[in-house]
């Protein structure tokens, strides 16, 4: 079953038809899973869901000429994922490519490699971006989570990436988190200069989903989040990724994120703005799509960019832009919220 065929048994009452976003006439930005190979094993990783027999990491020649295509059909940022992206043998000519051709450079990483200053130094460039995955607060909390010690890696790599003046922001995912955590979280970022992070909450996955009661727990997560780190915004900025509907928040700390801006948008799926390129070349509508891709069989530049550009595309986006709920229909928040991360929807739930 492909994403269309997915969505499309999802769903299909036409009142639930929501007004048709602006989309561009081609994705704006594609995300590059390099490799799937990871010196951490999270035990929450989407991509421990790439089952089957794609290959390990992706053909740098193809991807050195996919960069190029896709950048002149109107692409304007590549991020680079995994796995962890870093350990792929040709990334700096990746780099190179991308910024070649004009683009930006997104690179999602837990920061590990950028321990080595050499390393750090080489892929630092203008228009590289960084996005600092860190795992917990302690190495003993790096242990529990992810199979190995690496908090004190991740601090080099900051300390690389300050040195450099690189571009660069840290993400902590909230999960149950204590006041105690947070706390700490907020001491050591400030400690190494981190000047803004980005508090992610849980996403569902279709192996698993969240429960109404769990996700109530994590909307008490950001709240304690913001109320903990409001005392340093004037030297550690913070924005929240949501994966839940606004309304499971309060309404005025939702209001008050709204109306401060402390909330990104970060699915970009309904609004056709990106797309991801699998290892072995599966075009998916999100990284979490693993499985259900929007093309059946192996793509290539060519129809890539033909699907892009096709009806087939926007089909796929009017299906992913339906409204999940009837209440959503005159919510004020929509175009903010969008009823949470869609995979929780499939399946009506």
């Amino acid at each position: 079953m492909n994403a269309y065929e997915l969505l499309k048994s999802w769903q299909s009452d036409p009142c639930f038809a929501a007004p048709q976003p602006q989309r561009p006439s081609f994705p704006k930005t594609v995300w590059l899973t390099l490799t799937r190979a990871c010196n951490l094993h999270c035990s929450w990783c989407y991509s421990m869901q790439a089952i089957g027999e794609a290959p390990e990491q992706t053909d740098e020649a193809h991807t050195l000429n996919l960069i190029q295509r896709l950048a002149q059909n109107g692409v304007k940022r590549f991020v680079l994922i995994g796995g962890e992206p870093t350990l792929f043998p040709g990334i700096k000519d990746i780099v190179s490519q991308i910024l070649n051709v004009g683009c930006q450079v997104g690179v999602a990483t837990n920061g590990i490699r950028l321990a080595d200053q050499i390393f750090t130094k080489e892929i630092c460039y203008a228009g590289v971006y960084f996005n600092i995955s860190l795992k917990g607060v302690s190495e003993q909390e790096y242990i529990s989570l992810t199979g190995r010690p690496g908090l004190v890696e991740t601090l080099r790599g900051i300390h690389n990436l300050n040195k450099h003046r690189g571009n660069y922001v840290v993400s902590f995912v909230l999960t149950n988190t204590s006041a105690d955590q947070l706390n700490k979280l907020r001491e050591l970022l400030l400690s190494i200069h981190v000047s803004e992070v980005v508090f992610q909450t849980d996403k569902p996955s279709f192996s698993n989903s969240l429960n109404s009661n769990y996700i109530q727990t994590l909307a008490k997560s950001c709240e304690l989040a913001d109320q903990i780190f409001s005392t340093s915004k004037n030297r550690l900025k913070y924005k929240f990724e949501l994966s839940f509907p606004l309304c499971m928040i309060e309404k005025g700390f939702a209001t008050r994120l709204i109306d401060q801006n402390l909330i990104d948008t970060c699915c970009d799926v309904a609004k056709c703005k990106g797309i991801v390129v699998d290892c072995d070349g599966t075009l998916l509508p999100c990284n979490h799509f693993i499985g259900y891709p929007l093309l059946d069989g192996p793509t290539d530049a060519n129809r890539i960019i033909s699907y892009c550009k096709s009806s087939d595309y926007k089909r796929f986006g009017d299906l992913a832009n339906r409204f999940p709920m009837s209440k959503c229909i005159n919510c004020s928040w929509w175009e903010i919220c969008r009823g949470g991360c869609l995979i929780e929807w499939i399946g009506g739930k």
